[in-house]
């Protein structure tokens, strides 16, 4: 039988995880993430109830896939415990992020 490789959706956090294959199976190692530095052109949100990063994500970057990138931005671990009303993230441009990313997976 073949190995078959995952097909992963082009925001996919996997796709900074090292990939390896074992027997026909793939499997993924811990992710590299590209760092996030502090730019003039962020923007800063006020965190309300209910806010979550998926949905800013999808707001600021017109999918829910990269969510994580904000985490990243801001050292969220564990949203639900990282984050809280009152709070103020710093969301890293559409602009940035596309270009940061496409350097990290070599595009």
């Amino acid at each position: 039988m073949a190995r078959k490789r995952i097909n992963l959706r082009p925001n996919s956090r996997a796709l900074f995880s090292k990939h390896f294959f074992k027997g026909d199976y793939e499997w993924f190692g811990f992710p590299e993430y590209p760092d996030f530095p502090i730019a003039d052109d962020d923007v800063m949100v006020e965190v309300k109830m209910n806010t979550s990063l998926d949905n800013l994500s999808q707001e600021y970057y017109d999918t829910p896939e990269l969510w994580f990138v904000i985490a990243l931005a801001n050292n969220i671990d564990i949203p639900y415990l990282d984050m809280y009303p009152g709070q103020v993230i710093r969301i890293p441009t559409k602009t940035r992020v596309t270009s940061i990313l496409k350097k990290a997976r070599n595009d």
